[in-house]
């Protein structure tokens, strides 16, 4: 899942890439930071993600991702994405 976020994706959505690290104890997991509108939005994620809902039900494959506004005073969305058009709709439907 560490090519669902890419550059591109960032550009279009009017975000700017402030980081992206490798965790220090799995080489295939991710942590990103992008910044929008003035750094008023704040973007972060990890590949990681969610392996199962509350009740136990396995989940595919997934990005968690934290959507902040405000100069990160108000959180619009908390939660994981599965595909590059369900970012696009959360930023839409937090615009």
């Amino acid at each position: 899942m560490k090519d669902l976020i890419t550059q591109e994706l960032l550009t279009e959505l009017g975000l700017t890439l402030v980081s992206l690290e490798e965790s220090k104890h799995r080489a295939d997991v991710f942590y990103g930071k992008a910044i929008g509108k003035g750094g008023m939005e704040e973007l972060t994620w990890n590949t990681s993600g969610a392996h199962c809902t509350y009740s136990g039900v396995i989940l595919p494959a997934n990005v968690d991702v934290c959507l902040k506004k405000d100069g990160g005073t108000r959180t619009a969305f908390n939660g994981y994405v599965f595909t590059q058009d369900d970012l696009r709709k959360v930023i839409q439907l937090t615009s």
